[in-house]
């Protein structure tokens, strides 16, 4: 086993899967042989359950394309929407890359890691000042870099993992058609 220098750690809050009280389903068409059509918050529960189950199963090599997929998934809505000249869109997808990139920092193993991790240090809190001025200068151009460093470490992570035979993270699980 290789060891990486990536403990990834991500706290889960527990969810509650019953619909909250007070709360009506839709009925569902008779022809379809379904009883109801989840309302949709049972159906957000659903995905959210469906995702904290992906996470709490996931290999520590999956979480970590999970974490590079998310980043680019909010990176490219950022800079869409600062191209769209939509503010307000634009900095809630920006915080969340950067609440990616935060994590990916503190996660990050320096006494196993040693220069790898020093440098991969060195380039998230770089990448995360670079998100930070585009998203307050309003400056999609800015971000074309960063989204650049993490298409080309989702790479390298996907082939990393692949290379441990780790029958979790095949290059069609690891989302890259997600984040086209």
């Amino acid at each position: 086993m290789i060891n990486m220098p990536y403990p990834v750690q991500i706290p889960i809050q527990p969810i509650a899967m019953s619909p909250p009280a007070g709360t009506a389903s839709q009925t569902a068409p008779a022809d379809l042989g379904l009883s109801r059509v989840p309302s949709s918050r049972e159906a957000a529960a659903s995905r959210s359950a469906y995702r904290h189950a992906a996470v709490e199963t996931a290999t520590p090599e999956r979480l970590l394309l999970m974490l590079y997929n998310g980043a680019l998934r909010f990176l490219n809505k950022g800079a869409q929407a600062l191209r769209d000249d939509n503010p307000a869109e634009a900095n809630e997808a920006l915080t969340r890359a950067l609440d990616i990139i935060a994590e990916l920092n503190v996660t990050l193993n320096m006494e196993a890691g040693g220069e790898i991790a020093l440098s991969l240090r060195d380039l998230y809190n770089f990448y995360g000042h670079e998100v930070l001025l585009a998203n307050i200068r309003r400056d999609p151009d800015r971000l074309e870099p960063v989204i650049g460093f993490f298409e080309d470490f989702r790479k390298v992570w996907t082939e990393a993992a692949s290379s441990l035979r780790s029958p979790a993270v095949t290059p069609e699980q690891s989302g890259e058609e997600e984040n086209g």
